[in-house]
């Protein structure tokens, strides 16, 4: 489950990054870690589970301009999505209905705290346990880990430039956030598979990026259509 191994991920690198703590970690001992957070996550797709058409390039002169006109997915295994820890994901991130960082969310404590409840049984969860709890940047109670995770993803805070804190680390990582006509984030493939279904985004293409990071990202949008920013 990619977006798993991206949540705990980032709470990994979020904690190493921490004046608080009690040692630096250095980047290879991250990029170890994400590595084996990777090999760790057992729900996460396999070839043959997405089947994506990536068309055209998108026009960056005319950014308003659509060179995709089919989907990006074809088609998504539907015994992928049937996996619990993408059917928790999806329940819950269904909440997160406005994506304006403007206007805070109505997210209920028991949709998060059921999310938590599969994602807890996961190689992953416990993988990333144990390694900052070694770190010294977690506590080894696993409640008290419970609550450090839930506060760095579901505690809203404003953005430079909005007028409410309508911002939170999850939402901006896998639910999107929007400001005015600018799309700020919207990383999460599963979620855009979902808001594609429903006709809320639409594909206009690819740009390449000289990147290495294998991630999805969106650029700026007109009237809520999304691009999709392949790094290659």
């Amino acid at each position: 489950m990619k977006y798993a191994v991206a949540l705990l991920g980032a709470l990994l690198c979020v904690a190493a990054v921490q004046g608080r703590y009690t040692r630096l970690i250095s980047d290879a001992d991250v990029n170890s870690a994400l590595t084996n957070l990777a090999d760790a996550d057992t729900n996460a797709a396999q070839d043959g589970d997405l089947d994506v058409d990536y068309q055209n390039m998108a026009s960056k002169k005319h950014p308003d301009h659509d060179n995709a006109p089919n989907p990006l997915f074809r088609s998504v295994s539907s015994d992928l999505l049937a996996k619990s820890t993408y059917v928790a994901f999806s329940t819950l991130v269904q909440q997160f209905t406005n994506p304006d960082v403007n206007v805070p969310d109505s997210v209920s404590d028991a949709a998060i705290d059921a999310y938590f409840n599969v994602i807890s049984q996961t190689p992953v969860w416990s993988y990333t346990h144990s390694y900052l709890q070694k770190a010294g940047l977690s506590p080894e109670d696993a409640t008290a880990f419970r609550k450090q995770l839930k506060d760095l993803w579901f505690t809203p805070y404003t953005l430079d430039g909005a007028s409410g804190n309508g911002a939170s680390g999850f939402k901006s990582v896998f639910a999107g956030e929007i400001n005015g006509k600018n799309v700020y984030a919207l990383n999460n493939w599963v979620r855009y598979f979902h808001l594609e279904q429903s006709g809320e985004v639409n594909y206009h293409g690819w740009f390449t990026r000289q990147k290495v990071i294998p991630l999805f990202y969106t650029g700026l949008s007109l009237q809520n259509r999304v691009f999709l920013w392949l790094l290659l």
